[in-house]
């Protein structure tokens, strides 16, 4: 059986803008690995607008982890993007 490299990828998703998830996953598809996202925050658009909402998911991250860690499930490479906090 062939194992499908997985590739975690830690970053935001921002609703407007060519970045972050939007872009990773599609990437990460094409060269033929499973994209894994763990959100680091939701974004209404990028950064570079004047004016932006922003959710920060800090507190929710490490429970996603643990629960992978809980399922054996491991990752082959880890993508980092945007942080949206230092315990990030």
């Amino acid at each position: 059986m062939t194992t499908v490299p997985r590739v975690l990828t830690i970053q935001d998703m921002s609703s407007i803008g060519r970045c972050a998830l939007t872009v990773m996953i599609p990437i990460i598809s094409a060269m033929r690995c499973q994209a894994v996202p763990l959100a680091t925050a939701v974004l209404s658009n990028h950064l570079e607008y004047p004016h932006y909402e922003f959710v920060d998911l800090s507190a929710h991250m490490r429970d996603f982890m643990n629960c992978w860690d809980k399922n054996e499930i491991d990752f082959h490479a880890i993508v980092s993007g945007f942080l949206a906090s230092p315990e990030q």
